[in-house]
Order: structure tokens, then sequence, then C-alpha cells
């Protein structure tokens, strides 16, 4: 198992985290992580500690505060859509890995999917709800990640999956794509209508 980088010891500035988040990531994609399996655990990690950091918890808070504390859905449709929307989808520059908080994916408003799919998670893991890194493979390759996310009686919903796939988190979760445009929680994006001029799914942001 691979242990998380002790992000909860340096600077709580969103853009310390991101600095010190980022450079650790890097080193230990260099070092430690072999395979995208490893990726995957790696990226799990990072997201529960980020879930630890104050302006993290103060964001989350915020982007809930106008629902009732036991209305999980509501929120955790505040959170995707938050995600979906604020975080303008933008692959990585020269497809170094890069990693941003929450608090600074706001402010830099761009990331791919692993920031998405970090931010919703740790945003939602702050709140004390259950969510989890969704992953889509083609072979042993790591294609894309999703977000997944279950709250009690959410496994009731006709939304919810069960984790059969190759390292899905076990149990019924709603699983979304927050990196599709208009993609709501839960919703197979395979559904929305393409972009007429490429063919292609919309990004969002």
């Amino acid at each position: 198992m691979i242990a998380a980088f002790p992000i909860h010891r340096i600077p709580h500035d969103p853009g310390d985290v991101l600095d010190a988040a980022r450079a650790e990531r890097e080193k230990w994609f260099r070092v430690y992580v072999k395979d995208d399996r490893d990726k995957l655990q790696f990226m799990r990690a990072q997201a529960h500690e980020l879930a630890r950091v104050p302006s993290v918890v103060e964001l989350a808070s915020r982007l809930v505060r106008p629902y009732r504390a036991d209305d999980w859905r509501r929120q955790a449709e505040a959170l995707h859509a938050w995600v979906r929307d604020g975080i303008r989808y933008q692959r990585d520059p020269d497809k170094r890995e890069q990693l941003a908080s929450p608090a600074t994916s706001l402010r830099r408003g761009r990331g791919d999917c692993d920031d998405k799919v970090t931010a919703f998670v740790s945003l939602a893991n702050a709140l004390g709800m259950d969510a989890d890194f969704w992953p889509v493979w083609q072979g042993d390759v790591l294609a894309h990640v999703q977000t997944a996310i279950r709250w009690p009686g959410s496994d009731r919903s006709p939304l919810a999956q069960v984790g059969e796939q190759l390292d899905a988190p076990p149990g019924k979760w709603i699983v979304s794509d927050p990196t599709i445009r208009g993609a709501a929680l839960g919703v197979d994006p395979g559904r929305l209508p393409r972009n007429p001029e490429t063919g292609r799914l919309p990004l969002s942001g």
C-alpha cells in the first residue's frame, strides 16, 4: 500500500498546498509508482489527505451551506456541479502529472480528470461523505477516472452501480463524470448530445 505524503504538515495556504503536492507527486511518480494501479491508489491517498486541509474543509462547507445537514443528495449534487463547472477541463501540459487541491483549482480554474476527481473526493470526504475514484480501464492502462459517491440510502437509487470492475471501489455507488459539460450527478454522459463539429462529448468548464 502506498502511504500518502504528509500534506497536513505543509503550510495551509492554497498556493503552498498546490506547489508542495505537485512536487511531491512528481517525485513519488518517478521513484515509487510503477504502474497505473499504484497511481490510482496514490491519488486516492492524496485525496483523503487533502480532505483534512482546513481550506478544503472550509470550501466544502461553504458549497453545501444552503442545504440541510442530512440532505446528502443535494450536497453531493452541489459538489459535483462545482467541480464540473468551476474547474475548466484542461489536460496536463507536456503530459506531466500535476495535482491541484480543490481550493487552488478554484483559483486556477482548470485541471484534468485527475484534478477534478481529486477535488470531488476530497471535498466530499471533508464533509464526512463516502467518495472515491471510479477508474476507467483500457486493458492495463488507466485511461480515465470518474467520481463515485454514496450516502445512507443511495444504494436504493436506480443510479447506483456495483463495483465489479478492476480496482473500482466495492459496493453500490453513484458514478458521475465531472469532465463532461451538462453531466449531472449519476447521469451517463454517453446519453448527452455530442459536439456536432467534433463528434465528441463536450468538455466542461
